[in-house]
């Protein structure tokens, strides 16, 4: 079974964000100087204040304008769908990601989780929830990355939510079935995008790509969830530092 999201409430503020990033693009709005304030804006496009105040919130989330005190609204000049930084500290960069981007899904139903993604956790061969999908910046409708799911088959009071709340899907594993989750094994490694998935990211079939398979276990050690993210090497840049003793 497939599924393909409907388009959630905010269109219009949306729909201004991604007119305002056009022209940042395109240098109407230089960088280093300031946005029209928002009254102007909700005049020029005849919606509350309110509105354009989600709009700019959106562009802000994409690094492609700073807001400061006094200084009003600032253009910093920024690619929103151009590379972005994850940090090695990955709860706090996924955790970022997933809260500032939307996940729109293109396939939701049962299947086994391939041995290879859990040769550290032997399962039952039972089939288990299933999703895949895009993520996407909420102001742009560029792909930035590819995310697969499976969840253990008991998790369906959260497989309603996924696509429809932002976020970590294991911090909803915790709100919404009680669960409290321990550990977090990532595994990284290069992979080429192939068939489908590039033209579903829109980039060249090969190109290279970051692979992070992540398996989540329960208090008791138990799995009970298993995501996949595919981050092409053009969007993604994975960046660490120290401070040497």
């Amino acid at each position: 079974m497939t599924d393909t999201q409907i388009e959630p409430a905010g269109a219009r503020y949306r729909a201004i964000a991604r007119t305002l990033l056009d022209r940042i693009r395109a240098g109407e709005y230089e960088v280093g100087r300031p946005l029209p304030r928002e009254v102007d804006l909700s005049v020029e496009f005849g919606v509350s204040r309110a509105t354009v105040r989600e709009a700019l919130r959106l562009i802000e989330s994409e690094r492609a304008i700073i807001r400061r005190r006094r200084a009003g609204t600032i253009v910093s000049g920024l690619d929103p769908v151009g590379p972005r930084r994850l940090s090695f500290d990955l709860p706090f960069s996924l955790e970022e990601l997933t809260s500032e981007t939307r996940l729109d899904l293109f396939a939701r139903d049962r299947r086994k989780v391939p041995d290879g993604l859990v040769d550290d956790a032997p399962l039952d061969g039972a089939s288990w929830l299933y999703f895949a999908g895009i993520r996407r910046s909420r102001a742009a409708d560029a792909p930035m990355s590819m995310t697969e799911i499976y969840l253990h088959p008991r998790l369906t009071a959260v497989a309603h939510l996924i696509g429809a709340r932002r976020g970590l899907i294991y911090r909803l594993i915790e709100q919404e079935c009680g669960e409290r989750i321990r550990q977090v094994r990532t595994r990284m490694q290069p992979s080429q995008v192939a068939g489908q998935d590039a033209e579903r990211l829109l980039v060249a079939a090969g190109s290279l790509a970051t692979r992070m398979v992540q398996r989540i276990f329960n208090a008791e050690g138990e799995l009970v969830e298993v995501a996949v993210g595919t981050y092409p090497q053009s969007r993604f840049v994975f960046d660490t530092s120290f401070t040497v003793p």
